[in-house]
């Protein structure tokens, strides 16, 4: 026969008082005993003694009955809260899950490890014994203000140069990395940071990523509650001549960068 975890409770608490109360008897029997073998005559315990002895046993008894069932009563309603609290974690990041899935399909990334871009929004959310909140942390905010200097740098109307350029690839492949999306495969033609590290940049989609990252952040600033007035701005076309002109010299290898 199976029994549930309050059954049980019960069973090991009625064990603790029948031990008990076998102890008790056992106390007053050795009072008769002693009483007997020192010559004390039986008849001098009153019947009212006897009844106090009982008495004492069982207000024990009942006392400590009391501290159980208040002990049970607080593990249960920890428990609870710990479960409600579990829940909450739970249902919460179903929804992430259903917002990055949407984000997704509308512009064709891919977030390659959400519970990490999920912990990195809501740090605490995960551990249950610290409070719940679904509102962003400072990570996002982090985010916000790197995307606007990178959204900066590309809307100037004055020539960049190789330096810039290069600063504002590793910018972009860092901030990507944050949020742990990707926009193209590792094995694909794309700038590499170094000659080896893929950037997620290429001759096919460098006019567009920026607005695409803007796209992401503003999903998970929205859904996190942490909107402001980022936005894209476009890209120049001082900015563009001088991406191009960094293209071809990591193609034909005159930079540390290559494109392959």
């Amino acid at each position: 026969m199976r029994h549930t975890v309050g059954s049980n409770s019960e069973m090991v608490l009625m064990d603790k008082m029948i031990l008990a109360g076998c102890v008790g008897l056992f106390l007053v029997g050795a009072l008769f005993g002693i009483g007997a073998s020192s010559g004390i005559e039986i008849e001098r315990l009153k019947v009212v003694d006897i009844f106090a002895i009982v008495s004492t046993i069982a207000t024990a008894l009942a006392a400590y009955a009391a501290w159980r069932a208040a002990a049970t009563a607080s593990k249960q309603s920890a428990d609870n809260a710990v479960s409600l609290r579990w829940q909450m974690y739970k249902m919460h990041r179903e929804s992430f899950d259903d917002l990055l899935d949407n984000v997704e399909s509308n512009l064709k990334v891919n977030f390659y490890s959400r519970h990490e871009t999920y912990d990195a929004i809501f740090p605490n959310n995960r551990n249950v014994n610290l409070p719940f909140t679904s509102v962003g942390g400072s990570e996002l905010e982090s985010w916000q203000r790197s995307y606007t200097k990178l959204a900066d740098a590309c809307c100037r109307f004055e020539s960049a140069g190789q330096r810039e350029i290069e600063r504002w690839i590793g910018d972009y492949l860092w901030l990507a990395g944050c949020m742990r999306y990707s926009t193209i495969k590792a094995d694909e033609p794309q700038v590499r940071m170094g000659g080896w590290v893929p950037s997620g940049v290429s001759a096919e989609n460098h006019e567009k990523i920026a607005s695409m990252m803007w796209s992401v952040l503003h999903s998970l600033s929205k859904f996190s509650y942490m909107e402001n007035n980022i936005g894209y701005r476009g890209m120049s076309a001082e900015f563009k001549a001088d991406f191009q002109s960094f293209l071809r010299d990591a193609e034909i290898g005159r930079i540390e960068h290559c494109y392959k």
